[in-house]
């Protein structure tokens, strides 16, 4: 079914239909959704583990301050006086800031040294010439600091990677399996209405459409199927409404003829005529019978074809209609 002209919709129908100007991507709402979701998860999880590696490397380093403190204690310059352990720990104290940590002497006495400042990691007590004393290791932060800024980069960049990998599989997937089938179910329904005939190629997709797909792809034979239907119905019913306008019309004259034949067979004076005569009333009657058998063939038949199409129709949904009363301008 070929045509020239196409399909439109009227003033009223177009106002009635809804915008699709401003309608989101699925493809979009989906992929934003999925990266809102994951990088939420991933910045919940890289957080906690960033928590972790810090009170793991926080403990490892206790431990050592702690293990050194008591290395330090048990030398013979912390068993004398306070000036022999301050004159060691000035010695150490080059390598212990290199390290980043600060080893200091407090005195216990002294109601000031009694506080600890604020990053010592590890103590250990001292009696030095019968005076409390207390070693203290104190950090200056800038290991842990540096720990935490390099675990951060490698999960931000870990994130990234993931989430990088999730939206190209995202729109991969997405484009071949549900835009593409979609696209080309727009395209040959488009044809259809434009009048160029039903050319749909079959696209691959998922189980999830293919019912839909597989739908589409019968839609045009049927819709050809229903119009030839409708076509046909139309045609027989202007058989028989010309059918019945000629028996109606020739009825009277008809008869009128029949009857003047019979009143020539009648009167007439050889039985050769009689006999042309009768021949002639048994045509003109063959000629009425015709056209009334012609007339009641193509009436039951335009009938039968009418309730085939209603009942076709009645099975399609409202859409299914329109789209046949649009493709039957092919």
């Amino acid at each position: 079914m070929r045509g020239t002209r196409r399909a439109t919709l009227s003033p009223a129908a177009a106002e009635a239909m809804p915008s699709l100007a401003g309608c989101p991507s699925l493809r979009g709402r989906i992929m934003a959704w999925t990266t809102g979701v994951f990088a939420l998860t991933l910045a919940i999880f890289a957080a906690i583990g960033i928590v972790e590696e810090r009170r793991m490397v926080r403990d490892l380093e206790t431990s050592q301050a702690a293990a050194l403190l008591g290395h330090l204690a048990g030398m013979p310059e912390f068993q004398n006086d306070q000036h022999a352990a301050e004159a060691r720990l000035a010695l150490l104290q080059p390598s212990m800031r290199a390290a980043g940590g600060l080893v200091r002497l407090a005195s216990l006495a002294d109601v000031s040294g009694t506080v600890p400042r604020a990053g010592t990691l590890a103590r250990w007590p001292l009696s030095l010439a019968g005076q409390p004393f207390e070693l203290r290791y104190e950090s200056d932060g800038k290991r842990l600091a540096a720990l935490t800024m390099r675990t951060a980069l490698i999960h931000g960049a870990h994130g990234v990677l993931s989430i990088g990998a999730l939206l190209l599989g995202l729109w991969w997937i997405l484009g071949r399996n549900l835009v593409a089938p979609l696209r080309e179910i727009s395209r040959a329904i488009d044809r259809m209405r434009a009048g160029n005939g039903w050319q749909f190629a079959i696209p691959r997709t998922d189980a999830e459409l293919s019912p839909l797909v597989q739908a589409v792809a019968e839609l045009g034979p049927g819709l050809e199927q229903q119009v030839y239907q409708w076509i046909t119905a139309e045609r027989r019913a202007a058989v028989a409404t010309a059918l019945s306008s000629i028996r109606r019309g020739s009825a009277e004259p008809m008869s009128r003829l029949v009857a003047a034949v019979a009143e020539s067979e009648a009167s007439a004076g050889s039985a050769e005529e009689r006999t042309r005569l009768s021949a002639l009333r048994a045509d003109l009657k063959l000629v009425a019978e015709a056209l009334e058998r012609e007339e009641r063939y193509h009436v039951s038949e335009w009938t039968r074809l009418g309730r085939a199409s209603a009942h076709a129709s009645s099975k399609m949904p409202a859409d299914g209609r329109d789209g046949a009363s649009a493709s039957g301008r092919f």
